[in-house]
């Protein structure tokens, strides 16, 4: 069968889409001809100068998704969108897959309408992280929608196609039937995530990502039950790929593409240590040259050996969620962590090498004034050993996470419930109010710091 995948506006412009890049692989693998489409660089490489600097940062401080309407008519996406799909149908594919992000989905529904009005047998399929959504299927134009990870569900998706085969049987899917929603059981994980082929990246012009990085996953899942964190639910069970079998890959990459530097996109790259710890081994063996970074949980058996092991094998940066810096907060969290480690590890991070980011959350449940206090006072302390502190984000309850699904336990009002769409603790100790007044303080604090520290490089 002839395919495309799209990723459509707006997504990461540094680096190719490793979403449509490992389902292109896939359906290779099964002898499909593909093609891939990255729109969001596209729209990029086709704005003025203005326009590129400001929709880089509205994206970051602003989310496209709750300002569509503007964007649509500021950049005129209409017309894009009519070239895209123009372009896309010349190659006659049978099948057009999207990757749906929230990010993602508007300029999604607005080129499959455009599609189907231009080829109604061409048929339209969504997968990604938003397909979670069952009600998104009613917008009209999508044929079929795929629940999870989209591998194996794809690949019997079109092989049913092309057979005529029940639909119904096909684990993983949502489609419509008479005007009813039809979901059919749900797809098992992929337990062995090494079986899986190596991304795709030919069909991108890789000249036109400003960092020379390729994506890569080496696990998916997360090994930790964090209460505000959605990631588990979504991906299951922590799966981590063979060291042997990661290290392959960037061979791959360095004599197909030469590129040599990677962006871990896992939820976290040290969820198994043992197996990190191997690959470090092997990529120090092998004088590979090449370079990685990607986010990292805290974990006690870091080091200063280990990170500096970690720095020989290429690592030059490490995102950690840190999220707060007292101890009955994390505790709460279940982040299994303490705050003496977090301390530690960055600081040994920043003598081995390698480059720091961190992210907190301001506003958890329980956080206390003197909690918030006792974050600002490690960011004071800590704040030289950091190249990055991202701008402060107030505590996000998510749907699938604990704290969604046990709302009434743990005593908070979601945000469909509240009058302001804003959540809040029963008895008041938490309101949107007092999480914005300490995220303007949290912010005020980050940003007259790192004024500072450019004062003195």
């Amino acid at each position: 069968m002839k395919i495309s995948l799209v990723i459509c506006p707006i997504w990461n412009f540094e680096q190719p889409p490793l979403s449509i890049s490992y389902i292109a692989g896939q359906l290779r693998a099964n002898k499909h001809q593909v093609n891939c489409y990255d729109l969001s660089i596209e729209l990029l490489l086709n704005l003025s100068e203005k326009d590129k600097k400001e929709i880089n940062q509205k994206y970051l401080a602003q989310s496209w998704y709750d300002n569509f309407d503007y964007w649509k008519e500021r950049l005129n996406l209409d017309v894009f969108v009519d070239k895209w799909s123009i372009r896309i149908l010349e190659n006659q594919p049978e099948l057009i897959g999207f990757s749906i992000y929230d990010s993602t989905q508007h300029v999604s529904l607005l080129m499959a309408e455009v599609i189907k009005k231009k080829s109604p047998e061409t048929l339209i399929v969504f997968g990604g992280p938003s397909c979670d959504n069952d009600e998104l299927i009613n917008y009209g134009n999508i044929d079929f929608m795929v629940i999870g990870e989209g591998e194996d569900t794809i690949t019997e998706l079109i092989e049913r196609i092309e057979n005529k085969s029940p639909l119904k049987e096909c684990r993983g899917l949502i489609y419509l039937e008479n005007n009813e929603i039809i979901k059919t059981e749900k797809r098992p994980f992929i337990n062995n995530i090494n079986t899986i082929p190596f991304p795709y990246f030919e069909c991108f012009e890789l000249d036109n990502y400003p960092t020379k990085t390729l994506p890569m996953f080496t696990s998916r899942g997360c090994p930790n039950r964090c209460t505000f964190c959605s990631e588990s639910p979504r991906w299951g069970k922590f799966r981590y790929r063979r060291a042997e079998n990661i290290v392959d890959e960037m061979e791959r990459n360095i004599k197909k593409y030469g590129i040599t530097h990677y962006n871990m996109e896992d939820s976290t790259i040290n969820g198994n240590i043992f197996e990190f710890e191997k690959m470090c081994d092997i990529l120090i063996s092998k004088k590979l040259g090449v370079t990685w970074g990607g986010k990292a949980r805290i974990d006690s058996r870091m080091n200063k050996y280990f990170l500096k092991k970690m720095y020989d094998a290429g690592c030059r940066g490490l995102i950690f969620g840190v999220e707060s810096a007292s101890q009955s907060v994390l505790n709460h969290m279940n982040k299994n962590v303490k705050v003496e480690d977090i301390e530690r590890i960055i600081f040994d991070s920043y003598n081995a090498g390698i480059k720091i980011g961190c992210f907190f959350i301001v506003g958890y449940i329980n956080e206390k004034e003197e909690d918030f206090m006792d974050t600002l006072k490690f960011i004071k302390r800590n704040y030289k050993y950091i190249d990055t502190i991202y701008p402060g984000t107030g505590l996000h309850i998510l749907k699938g996470s604990k704290l969604y699904k046990n709302a009434e336990d743990f005593g908070i009002i979601l945000p469909h419930l509240s009058e302001n769409g804003q959540w809040y603790t029963k008895d008041l100790s938490n309101t949107a109010n007092i999480r914005n007044e300490r995220l303007k303080r949290f912010n005020e604090l980050i940003s007259e710091l790192y004024s500072k520290k450019e004062e003195h490089v």
